[in-house]
């Protein structure tokens, strides 16, 4: 009953934006506003009636917090995944649970130490950090010059609207400050190539290493996106260098402290084995295609500690494969096109990406196999370049051209959300 009436909720909100949007014309700017308001009420949703560290690794992350909160230090990892004690996040970087302290310290006082209460706060401040990666993602559209009213919107409402991201940018996780840093990297990224942009994309990245160890593949867009530039003759070799060099410098020197403490503690640079548990599965094969199968579920509309609140697994492969048959198509029937994008500051940007999306998937899959633990969130450190991939893509479709499509796009993620919504809130009901 309860997902029946949010699903009927989208279809009226749904509704709702065709008749206003015949009756106002509604231009980008309006969508935009509709797009940030769905997101924050679908958010503030979700950081009520979510339960108590019913999100994964939430309680773990709030222990972090309270660690520092408590004992004015950092934490040394002692436990492994999955322990009792519920404190296997003291090996990540510390910048995300530092800036949360100030917040834990006022809500303590406000609420007599109300753990409920404090996490709420908390949770908020996730859904600030979502907001500001909105803002980049609009200010980089702008920067790469996409005019297309589809494409714009597609865009905007995938990062913003994507179910599970809707949920985990609404609970206590570190990957929410490290997405919005991603946003604001690429955004210097797409501005134009000069030094002082290489000085604040290297303060940033410190601060994503700060953050958490995903940002490797930050670093590894980078190296690659001026590469690209100097392989299509857009920068010197010794322009590309020294804007590489100082990138790495700037955020090792920001990172380097880290780094060296973990080394001393754990015995390696980034202490990932220390924690994760490492996994059997009955086959290579097997691992791999429930990793796949787990990445996908929990990229597109999944919930709960481990995300074991799956919302249409099915629906969930459908949009897999119809994305890569968007993909396959634009590649086999639209090569003047595909010629276009390669040539426009949009394919100087985006081919670079691609491949740092690859690596990325890689590398969730190697996590996933080797820790169980393929989590398709990983992806939403790139996901504005993956947004913009698919957003093209099926824009190249021609009847998309000739219908008012970006109704369509915006439409079917707010039910998709709502409908999503209403059945977390049922299975949180189910839980007592």
């Amino acid at each position: 009953m309860v997902t029946l009436i949010g699903s009927l909720s989208g279809i009226t909100i749904w509704v709702l934006l065709i008749y206003l949007s015949k009756k106002y014309d509604l231009q980008f700017k309006q969508l935009m506003i509709i797009v940030f308001l769905i997101g924050i009420l679908l958010r503030v949703a979700f950081a009520v009636f979510t339960p108590t560290f019913y999100a994964p690794d939430e309680q773990p992350h709030f222990k972090y917090v309270q660690y520092l909160y408590e004992q004015k230090k950092l934490p040394v990892q002692v436990s492994k995944t999955n322990d009792p004690t519920n404190d296997w996040e003291y090996y990540q970087p510390p910048l995300y649970y530092l800036l949360l302290v100030p917040v834990y310290w006022l809500f303590d006082i406000l609420s007599s130490g109300d753990i409920p209460t404090i996490v709420i706060a908390l949770r908020i401040i996730s859904i600030i950090l979502s907001a500001i990666f909105l803002w980049f993602t609009i200010k980089i559209l702008n920067n790469l010059e996409l005019n297309e009213l589809f494409v714009k919107t597609f865009i905007v409402s995938m990062v913003y609207l994507l179910p599970s991201y809707v949920f985990i940018s609404s609970v206590i996780n570190n990957d929410n400050l490290i997405i919005a840093l991603s946003g604001a990297i690429i955004f210097f990224l797409t501005k134009n190539r000069t030094l002082i942009n290489s000085i604040y994309i290297g303060l940033l990245l410190g601060f994503a290493f700060l953050t958490k160890l995903t940002a490797f593949i930050l670093l590894l867009g980078i190296i690659s996106f001026f590469t690209y530039h100097l392989i299509r003759k857009k920068c010197s070799l010794l322009g590309t260098l020294k804007h590489i060099v100082l990138v790495a410098l700037i955020s090792l020197f920001i990172s380097l402290p880290m780094f060296l403490r973990n080394l001393h503690l754990y015995g390696d640079f980034i202490g990932e084995s220390v924690a994760n548990v490492r996994v059997t599965w009955p086959s290579w094969l097997y691992g791999f295609l429930a990793t796949i199968k787990y990445m996908m579920d929990s990229f597109w509309a999944s919930a709960g500690i481990t995300y074991n609140i799956e919302f249409l697994s099915g629906f969930s492969l459908l949009l897999t494969a119809f994305i890569i048959v968007s993909l396959v198509y634009i590649l086999l029937k639209k090569k003047n096109s595909i010629q276009s994008y390669l040539n426009s500051k949009l394919g100087n940007f985006l081919i670079p990406m691609l491949f740092t999306v690859f690596v990325e998937i890689f590398l969730i899959i190697r996590f996933g196999l080797l820790y169980e633990q393929g989590q398709g969130r990983f992806l939403y450190i790139l996901l504005i370049p993956i947004s913009i991939l698919i957003a093209i893509s099926i824009f190249e479709f021609e009847k998309v051209k000739k219908i008012r499509s970006h109704l369509f796009v915006l439409g079917f993620f707010i039910l998709y959300n709502t409908s999503f919504l209403g059945y977390c809130i049922e299975k949180y009901i189910s839980l007592g």
